[in-house]
């Protein structure tokens, strides 16, 4: 059943520095729940419900769906995916702290995907499967967002939904952009 917040679905606030959460448990704005970093409560999961100011609202933000249904070899595998996700954001969060320092360095140094962040992503993936308790320790909420897909989908860097970027140096306001440019679904300003 297709829900108005579905797992996976990415959520840029508008603000003038943006912050960037995924949606954890799908549900309408009753029962979903995101996932999101911030300085005061790590990577976290919070309820949309009750005024939650991340809620779905084309006013303060713009959400995002990868184009499931439109990548054929998808179909009968979108929950398989969707779990993974959610499980690579449980690590993160029972691993991660906020890192000021990192939210500073984001307007630091390039955004494209290129050598040092391919190595950073192979680090973090060798921690993962080697069940290391911590293989990420700071993350800003733009970076744990874009690690949850480049992890869920680093089998093929070619694949549609694994985000190209270097987490480390990706502002929300580029990951939004990268998402645009590459097929997702923007759900409030549908063509």
């Amino acid at each position: 059943m297709a829900h108005w917040n579905e797992t996976g679905d990415i959520i840029v606030d508008k603000t003038i520095t943006g912050h960037v959460l995924m949606v954890y448990d799908e549900g309408d704005d009753s029962q979903a729940t995101v996932i999101h970093a911030t300085g005061d409560k790590n990577f976290h999961i919070d309820p949309i419900k009750n005024g939650y100011t991340y809620k779905n609202d084309p006013i303060i933000s713009n959400t995002y769906r990868p184009p499931w249904e439109k990548i054929n070899y998808f179909k009968g595998s979108i929950d398989i995916y969707k779990s993974e996700l959610k499980k690579i954001a449980a690590k993160i969060k029972d691993s991660a702290k906020y890192g000021v320092y990192r939210a500073v360095r984001l307007a630091m140094g390039s955004s494209n995907f290129d050598k040092f962040a391919k190595d950073r992503l192979d680090k973090y993936e060798s921690r993962l499967d080697n069940q290391s308790e911590k293989f990420v320790s700071t993350v800003t909420c733009s970076e744990a967002v874009i690690l949850c897909y480049q992890l869920a989908f680093k089998s093929s860097m070619i694949h549609p939904f694994f985000i190209k970027l270097d987490a480390a140096h990706a502002m929300p306001h580029t990951l939004e952009s990268w998402l645009k440019s590459n097929g997702w679904e923007d759900l409030y300003n549908k063509k």
